[in-house]
């Protein structure tokens, strides 16, 4: 009489202890990597993000000076914390009230400055905006015809 063929079947169906670890550590790596990695798409995804909302806000600008709205050049601000849209022909001797107010990514940073559009023409002189964040670095430039160049 053999004692149980059906224990020894139980024993061979059975995952030891290190299997068992084995395997949940490479599903911890293998969430680690993916976290990684989804990470590291959001940071250029945020920065190709803030870098197109930059290019709306220099053609809006753009867009209003040569429509000549209220007969009145436009403009933009960089500021560290948004991005403004002025009428006039500067940013300290513009109508405040007139002002269009974007908040900017904290996430990205921008070299400053401002740029002033022409009425009707689009004219501005040549600009550079320097943009950088999450390891990633580009530069918009305006030209003096007012062609806003993305890298």
């Amino acid at each position: 009489m053999s004692l149980p063929s059906t224990l020894s079947h139980k024993e061979q169906k059975a995952f030891t202890i290190v299997e068992v670890i084995v395997v949940m550590g490479l599903v911890a790596l293998l969430a680690g990597m993916s976290m990684f990695l989804s990470f590291d798409f959001y940071r250029g995804y945020a920065f190709g993000s803030e870098q197109s909302i930059i290019v709306s806000v220099l053609q809006k600008a753009r867009n209003q000076a040569m429509s000549n709205i209220n007969q009145k050049s436009h403009g933009v601000k960089f500021l560290a914390e948004n991005y403004v849209i002025f009428q006039g022909a500067d940013y300290t001797s513009r109508d405040v009230g007139e002002d269009q107010i974007i908040e900017a990514s904290p996430v990205v940073n921008n070299s400053g400055g401002e740029i002033v559009f022409t009425q009707l023409s689009g004219s501005a002189s040549n600009f550079s905006l320097d943009i950088n964040g999450n390891g990633k670095t580009a530069t918009i430039t305006v030209n003096s015809e007012g062609q806003i160049d993305v890298p």
